[in-house]
């Protein structure tokens, strides 16, 4: 090979050396472009532009030297023949230097680009495992948001928030939407922030839905103990004037205990109606109290009833002994409706052919007494004296009498005649409640 050859060769080699140059500098273009947000790869490119740039220089440097060498060698060459031998050496001296500075820059330059390629794909991996950890974190994210929208709709939230749910269960549609479309911050974003409200509002659902359960116990609770207490008082045994008598407790109350039973179904029903509020359970609570106080005094009531119906027997006795001794007598007597927890009713008459009635009514915890007079005589003194002289008379057997007056109106008085007939009083019908009532004790 000649000197002019080897030249040519070396210039080639250059320009090889230039044109992976260029290809670096544009493959460092194509990775700045691709990878802009990456400023330490470019900086690390751009070391590598300012290395080969360095490299190439000195190869420059080196050419122009060489150049300068060969044209001395040149000149030499002319000048004498004699140092051919030296020149090719000198020449083959340089070619291997330059050879093994050449190979030395592609090795260097091949490790780089290695090393930039190792990056960038690392950079890729990088970029890929944070996205894919982004959508799993999202995923996670929307998982335990619609468990816990699980839990809410386990719990009856329509009952104690109704349509609160909607709005969660919208921003878990769009959420999902996100991810599908790779919006992966946004998803989590959005269910970090309504997971709270989502945990909040099962939390107020799960306490409301507590509290309401524990009422609905209470007062199904309370309903049986008014069940057990109304069983237990059905027939009560008391002992009257030193015997005992088993007594009907509803019968003597007028029907109470079955009152209470019938109100307190009504109330189960209310109970275990869904639509019953937290508030309409109090109220029953509230209701059940009371009817739960007033049966545990069913058959102290029944035994007042008793007592209250006897008494008016005892009163009847001496209203008897009293008005025989003033020269009437009894010509009728009955219970009203023939039923002893209602009114004694009394009817006298004398050989003036003068009528009295007395009627001796239940009035709350005490007795009235009502006398009613059927005279002609329609002097006001004389019916006063009359009626003072029956007083007088009730007082000493022991009957005291209150707000005691005599009603007004014509003779016959139109409220005798309502007793004229003691076949409608035994049938209960006639009108008691409206008498004027004079309280006995």
């Amino acid at each position: 090979m000649s000197f002019y050859n080897y030249v040519e060769i070396a210039r080639d080699e250059l320009e090889r050396l230039r044109n992976e140059a260029r290809e670096t500098s544009s493959l460092r273009k194509r990775l700045r472009n691709e990878y802009k947000l990456r400023e330490k790869l470019n900086e690390r490119l751009k070391e590598l532009d300012r290395s080969t740039e360095r490299k190439i220089n000195r190869l420059k440097e080196k050419n122009k030297k060489l150049d300068r060498n060969l044209r001395v060698l040149n000149e030499e060459l002319i000048k004498t023949k004699k140092n051919y031998t030296s020149l090719s050496e000198r020449v083959e001296s340089v070619k291997e230097e330059l050879n093994r500075e050449i190979d030395m820059l592609r090795r260097e330059t091949d490790e780089k680009i290695k090393k930039v390629n190792a990056e960038v794909r690392e950079l890729k991996d990088s970029i890929r495992i944070e996205k894919e950890n982004k959508k799993e974190l999202a995923l996670q994210w929307l998982k335990n948001f619609e468990n816990i929208i699980s839990m809410i709709k386990e719990l009856n939230h329509e009952k104690f928030k109704p349509g609160a749910l909607n709005s969660l269960l919208e921003e878990a549609r769009i959420a999902r939407e996100n991810i599908n479309n790779g919006v992966y911050e946004a998803a989590i974003a959005s269910m970090q922030e309504r997971f709270i409200d989502a945990r909040e509002l099962f939390n107020e659902v799960f306490l409301l839905e507590e509290e309401f359960n524990s009422l609905k116990t209470i007062a199904l609770n309370r309903l049986d103990e008014i069940r057990e207490i109304l069983e237990a008082q059905r027939f009560v045994e008391f002992e009257f004037f030193g015997e005992k008598e088993t007594v009907d407790v509803n019968y003597w109350t007028n029907g109470e205990i079955e009152k209470i039973l019938k109100r307190i179904n009504e109330l189960k029903a209310k109970i275990e109606d869904e639509n019953t509020t937290t508030q309409e359970m109090v109220e029953i609570i509230k209701e059940e109290n009371e009817i739960f106080e007033t049966a545990k005094k069913l058959s102290e009531k029944a035994r007042d009833n008793i007592l209250l119906s006897e008494a008016r027997l005892d009163i009847a006795d001496n209203v008897i002994d009293t008005l025989e001794n003033m020269g009437f007598d009894m010509v009728d007597d009955t219970f009203v409706a023939d039923d002893k927890r209602k009114s004694v009713v009394l009817k006298f008459t004398n050989e003036a052919e003068e009528e009295i009635v007395t009627v001796i009514s239940p009035k709350g915890n005490s007795n009235s007494l009502n006398i009613i007079f059927n005279v002609e005589n329609t002097n006001i003194a004389m019916k006063d004296a009359r009626l003072n002289n029956m007083l007088n008379r009730l007082k000493e057997k022991g009957i005291e009498l209150q707000n005691f007056k005599c009603a007004d109106g014509e003779v016959p008085h139109d409220t005798y005649k309502r007793f004229d007939d003691f076949e409608k009083i035994k049938e209960g019908r006639v009108k008691i409640s409206d008498l004027n009532e004079t309280e006995s004790l």
